[in-house]
C-alpha cells in the first residue's frame, strides 16, 4: 500500500475552509483526493522563528538539533546568545552579557555548554572567552587575555578545552593560538607564528591537533594552512597555495582531510574550495564556481559532503548555499534566498539539514534560515468542505459559513 494512503487511513474527518463551493462535488478515492488537494511536498529555505535586532558578527552552532546563534547586539553592541526552543528564540542568560561591545563573535557548544569568544571592546579590543554555566555567563580565565588587540577571533572547544585563534596586534598582526589549560591561557607554540600578517584566521581541532587557515600577507595574500605538530607550527603543503589573493578563509577538517573555502582573487573573487590530498592542495570542482563574487564564505562538511554559504553578488548580495554532489557544485534551494543583502554569514549542517545565520546589510536583523520541507499551498475550490472517510472513499459535503470557522 502506498505511504500516502496509509497516512490518510488514520483520518476520520478532514476539514478544509473554503467559500462558495458547489454541492455537486464528486466522490473520489484517497489517492485522488491527495493528488487534488495536497500538492507535492518540496524543500526550500524557511526562517527559523523571527529575526532579532543585531549589529553583526553572527555565529551559528546546532547542538543535537537545537540551533544557537551568537551575535553583536544592536542595542549596545554587546554579545548575545539565543537558543531556538521550537517556538521562539530564547535568550541564553542575559541579553548583552559582555562587559562592553563585542566584535568577531565565535560560538561553540561543547557537551551542551555554550562558549563565546570575541574581541572585547571593554578590555582594549583584546580576546575574551565566556562560558554559560547553566545560570550565568562567566569569563574563562581573565577578560582580555591576549597580549594585544585580537581580530578575527575563531573558537574551538576540544573535549572541554577551549582554543582561540586570532590576528595578534601585539605580534605584528600575525596568527596566534591560545589554549585554556584549566587555570590560565597559554600560547600554542610561539605567539605570532605566521610568517607575516594573518587575516581571516579560521581554527579547527582534529583529534587534538590544531589547524589554522588564513590570508597570508607574507605570501601574496594567498591562502595558507598551518598545523601544530606538537612542538612547532608547520605549513600544510606550500604556504600561499591558492592561485591568487584570498579573503574570508573558512577551514574544516573531515576525517583528517583539511578543506578550505575562500573568496578567490584569481577567479573574480568567486568562491573556491580546496582540499589537501596528502601531498598537494587540489580544487574541489572548478575554482571560482559561484556565479559571481562571493563574500563571507563559510564552509561545512557533513558526512563527507562539502557545503559553502556566502554573500552572492550575482544574486543581489543575498545568501546562497552550494553543495558538492561529487561531480559539480549545485545550489541548495534557490540562489539568493535571503530577503535582502546578507553578510556575516555562518553555516552549519546538521545531519543533512543546512542552517544559515546572517545579518542583513542594513544591520537590522540577525536571521537564521533552514533548508527543510515546505508546507504545500492548497487549491481553493469554494466553501467549507467536510470530507468523510467511509470504506476508503471520501464524500464531500459543503455549506456556507460567514467567517470560515466551524
Amino acid at each position: 500500500m502506498k505511504k500516502k494512503s496509509i497516512f490518510l487511513e488514520s483520518i476520520i474527518v478532514v476539514v478544509v475552509g473554503f467559500y462558495g463551493c458547489s454541492l455537486t462535488f464528486p466522490t473520489m478515492t484517497l489517492d485522488e483526493f491527495i493528488d487534488l488537494f495536497f500538492p507535492k511536498w518540496s524543500k526550500g529555505w524557511q526562517p527559523v522563528g523571527t529575526s532579532a535586532y543585531s549589529a553583526g558578527y553572527t555565529s551559528l552552532y546546532v547542538d543535537n538539533g537545537t540551533p544557537y546563534v551568537a551575535y553583536s547586539d544592536g542595542d549596545d553592541y554587546k554579545a548575545t546568545v539565543r537558543k531556538w526552543d521550537g517556538l521562539i528564540w530564547q535568550v541564553v542568560g542575559s541579553q548583552g552579557f559582555s562587559a562592553g561591545g563585542a566584535s568577531w563573535t565565535s560560538l561553540y557548544i561543547d557537551n551542551g555548554t555554550p562558549y563565546v569568544a570575541y574581541q572585547d571592546w571593554a578590555n582594549g579590543n583584546k580576546a575574551t572567552v565566556m562560558k554559560w554555566n547553566g545560570s550565568s555567563w562567566q569569563v574563562v580565565g581573565s577578560p582580555g587575555f591576549s597580549a594585544g588587540m585580537a581580530e578575527y577571533t575563531s573558537l574551538y572547544v576540544d573535549n572541554g578545552t577551549p582554543y582561540v585563534a586570532y590576528q595578534d596586534g601585539a605580534n605584528g598582526f600575525k596568527a596566534t593560538v591560545m589554549k585554556w589549560n584549566g587555570s590560565s591561557w597559554q600560547p600554542v607554540g610561539s605567539p605570532g607564528f605566521s610568517a607575516g600578517q594573518a587575516n581571516w584566521t579560521s581554527l579547527y581541532i582534529d583529534n587534538g591537533t590544531p589547524y589554522v587557515a588564513y590570508e597570508d600577507w607574507a605570501n601574496g595574500n594567498k591562502a595558507t594552512v598551518m598545523k601544530w605538530n606538537g612542538s612547532s607550527w608547520q605549513p600544510v603543503g606550500s604556504p600561499g597555495f591558492s592561485a591568487g589573493g584570498v579573503s574570508w578563509t573558512s577551514l574544516y577538517i573531515d576525517n583528517g582531510t583539511p578543506y578550505v573555502a575562500y573568496s578567490d582573487g584569481a577567479n573574480g573573487n568567486k568562491a573556491t574550495v580546496m582540499k589537501w590530498n596528502g601531498s598537494s592542495w587540489q580544487p574541489v570542482g572548478s575554482p571560482g564556481f559561484s556565479a559571481g563574487q562571493a563574500n563571507w564564505t563559510s564552509l561545512y562538511i557533513d558526512n563527507g559532503t562539502p557545503y559553502v554559504a556566502y554573500e552572492d553578488w550575482a544574486n543581489g548580495n543575498k545568501a546562497t548555499v552550494m553543495k558538492w554532489n561529487g561531480s559539480s557544485w549545485q545550489p541548495v534551494g534557490s540562489p539568493g534566498f535571503s530577503a535582502r543583502g546578507a553578510e556575516y554569514i555562518s553555516l552549519y549542517v546538521d545531519n543533512g539539514t543546512p542552517y544559515v545565520a546572517y545579518r542583513y546589510w542594513d544591520g537590522s536583523h540577525a536571521t537564521v534560515m533552514v533548508y527543510t520541507l515546505l508546507f504545500p499551498s492548497f487549491p481553493v475550490h469554494g466553501g467549507l468542505v467536510f470530507l468523510l472517510k467511509t470504506g476508503g472513499m471520501l464524500f464531500p459535503y459543503c455549506r456556507k459559513e460567514r467567517r470560515g470557522v466551524l
